[in-house]
């Protein structure tokens, strides 16, 4: 079957490309805009709470440190306040870096918010609704709001910034003039070998070796003396250091009160260094001027006027000296005086300790710097008294200061100098018994009292004196100047214990190698000791036959002495020292000490002889070891010799016991208690 022949048909058609048209991209924008403003408002959220975080921090440890820096400047060298104020300082520089790389981050994401803000104002015509809109406009504030807060936030880190390197300028300040000072009064000691044991303790429990004893003493000397003339260097290259840390601070920007300070440190570094330089008037003159500017600025800085009248002092003006230390007792007699009374309405009040009075309670630690300064005015003042002159105006000013007065420990109505001196030191000791120097002033009161004053009123200052020294040889300070064991050795001195004194020189010398004082008194001593001691065993036979004479006279007058009942001559001799079996009871003389017991000088014993009573007769004069006594040569009726010290006697003393043996039974037979 044959296929159906195919038939094809024309088609027109039209054809057109097209596409789909792609989807919106207007809320995608939206979304990313909004989500990176979004996001960047929370990083500045979080990096804002952080540095005010760090802001207050800062501010507390600010407080911190200047809290512990007054209780450090009112009692100096506790550990515990040092190692807090360390500790506070590293937390101070951790936080610090933390603050600089927060700025440098909120900076960054400011600068981020800002750019998002201009893309979402570039796409304002896209937005269709006003949620859309308030968005550039919340975005706004809050970079407003965070520009300010951080603005604010920086003003105040930079303002403890400045306030806490102020603060370690003057700690290092401070710092800086401790170490002058140290090395004023502890440079020999820490460069060489003179040990705190070697001031303090018993040498031969210091120097065992005693064979090579001599060849230590002289590395010794040598060690000291080598020290002696680094001091001087260190003290100038100090005092540059205190200057140049001076010359750094930026006064505008100082408080008042720091402003005071950092002029009285460097008068009182300059006052240091004013006996060692060259131009002595010029650092003098530069020092007061300090002190002025310190007090022109704070009149009420209680360590300036100190330092003033140590300035006037060391200028040899005591009586210029008697005014600021005057001022002082006067600023610190008001404040304690101010606390005493809140002291007061507080325990009446029946608050103290409570919580709820803070502020009141804070104030009950307000007399503790005033005393402490109180007690420095009285040790000067004391020292003072004992040097100026008797028609001193000064002095008359000072006896009629209120504030003195009422000071003073009751002590009769007296207004000589050494009286006033001596309650002025026993006050001091008062207001601060931790004070060396306190203590120190009142043992060289008791001293110039024993040697000045009436001998039945001052038997036992000099006992008095030397446990005053030992007070204060408890201090290192005070155990480090040369002066001290000078005037130490000098108590020891005329207690009659010549070792000890004879120690207290060697040690004043080592520490002052410089000063003739100590040597020439511990030659004196040791030469009229050394004659002493010749004499003494000289025997009868070997003196010149003058002396051998007049022994024999005085051997012959005291031969009742050696009668087993020496009756009426013995009694003669010894006169109101007889014990009472000595005698009738009908003598003339009566004794007035009925326990004492007749003795010779062989059975005497070393140390005391309380109760005994000896006759000898005075064969001489012997070498004398100081200007405030008198050794004479004894002999007894059995020929032995013994030496008599006489303290507190005067020239004129001295010449009328010399006649009287030559005319007068009575003090030709000297009568001696022991």
């Amino acid at each position: 079957m044959a296929a159906a022949p195919s038939i094809f048909l024309t088609v027109f058609a039209e054809t057109k490309s097209t596409s789909l048209l792609p989807a919106p991209k207007v809320p995608f924008i939206l979304a990313a805009t909004q989500a990176q403003l979004d996001s960047t408002i929370s990083i500045l959220d979080q990096l804002i709470l952080e540095f005010e975080f760090q802001v207050n921090t800062l501010t507390q440890l600010e407080a911190r440190h200047h809290s512990l820096l007054k209780i450090s400047h009112e009692g100096p060298g506790n550990p515990a306040v040092e190692d807090e104020l360390t500790s506070i300082r590293c937390g101070w520089r951790a936080s610090m870096a933390r603050c600089v790389d927060l700025e440098y981050c909120l900076e960054s994401a400011i600068s981020c918010l800002e750019r998002s803000l201009e893309v979402a104002v570039l796409v304002t015509p896209l937005f269709t609704s006003a949620e859309d809109l308030s968005m550039c406009d919340r975005g706004g504030h809050i970079l407003k709001n965070v520009q300010d807060n951080f603005e604010d936030l920086r003003q105040r880190r930079q303002f403890l910034t400045q306030a806490l390197f102020l603060s370690v300028q003057m700690d290092n300040l401070e710092v800086a003039v401790g170490e002058l000072l140290w090395a004023r009064d502890n440079w020999i000691i820490e460069a060489s070998a003179l040990s705190h044991d070697i001031l303090t303790r018993d040498p031969v429990e210091v120097f065992r070796n005693v064979n090579h004893l001599e060849d230590e003493m002289t590395k010794l000397i040598r060690a000291t003396v080598h020290a002696s003339d680094e001091k001087t260097e260190q003290i100038v290259n100090k005092l540059a250091v205190v200057v140049d840390y001076v010359d750094k601070l930026d006064f505008s920007k100082l408080s008042n009160a720091d402003k005071a300070q950092a002029y009285l440190l460097k008068g009182k570094a300059l006052n240091v260094a004013v006996p060692i330089m060259e131009q002595k008037r010029e650092s003098a003159a530069e020092a007061k001027t300090c002190l002025e500017k310190a007090l022109q600025i704070d009149p009420g800085l209680s360590d300036a006027w100190c330092e003033l009248a140590e300035h006037e002092w060391m200028l040899c003006e005591p009586e210029r000296a008697v005014a600021p230390l005057q001022t002082t007792l006067k600023l610190n007699v008001s404040g304690i005086m101010h606390a005493s009374v809140v002291i007061h309405l507080i325990m009446e009040a029946g608050i103290t300790g409570s919580p709820k009075y803070p502020v009141l309670a804070g104030l009950l630690v307000v007399p503790c710097s005033s005393i402490k300064q109180n007690a420095d005015a009285l040790w000067r003042l004391s020292m003072l008294l004992r040097q100026l002159p008797a028609e001193s105006t000064a002095k008359r000013a000072l006896f009629e200061c209120s504030e003195l007065l009422d000071l003073l420990a009751p002590g009769g109505s007296s207004k000589d100098s050494l009286s006033v001196s001596l309650r002025l030191a026993h006050a001091a000791v008062k207001a601060d018994p931790t004070s060396g120097r306190a203590w120190e002033c009142l043992g060289n009161a008791l001293l110039t009292a024993f040697l000045s004053g009436p001998p039945d009123k001052t038997a036992g200052f000099i006992g008095r004196s030397l446990a005053a020294f030992t007070q204060a040889s408890k201090h290192p300070s005070v155990v480090a100047q040369p002066h001290f064991h000078y005037n130490r050795a000098a108590a020891l001195h005329y207690k009659d214990d010549f070792s000890g004194a004879l120690v207290s020189w060697l040690r004043a010398g080592l520490l002052d190698p410089a000063w003739p004082a100590p040597r020439a008194s511990a030659t004196r001593c040791l030469r009229a000791f050394r004659k002493m001691d010749a004499i003494v065993h000289t025997q009868a036979e070997d003196f010149d036959k003058t002396t051998r004479k007049r022994i024999a006279s005085l051997i012959s007058s005291l031969a009742p002495c050696l009668a087993a009942d020496g009756g009426q001559p013995l009694a003669k001799l010894l006169g109101p020292f007889r014990p009472r079996k000595q005698g009738s009871k009908s003598a003339a003389v009566t004794s007035t000490i009925p326990d004492l017991e007749f003795r010779l000088f062989k059975d005497l014993k070393t140390g005391n002889n309380f109760g005994k009573v000896v006759c000898g007769g005075v064969v001489t004069s012997l070498p004398s070891d100081s200007d405030l006594a008198l050794n004479l040569l004894l002999v007894d009726a059995e020929g032995s010799f013994l030496v008599l010290r006489i303290h507190q006697i005067s020239k004129v003393s001295v010449g009328c016991l010399t006649t009287c043996h030559e005319h007068s039974d009575l003090i030709r037979n000297k009568l001696l208690q022991v």
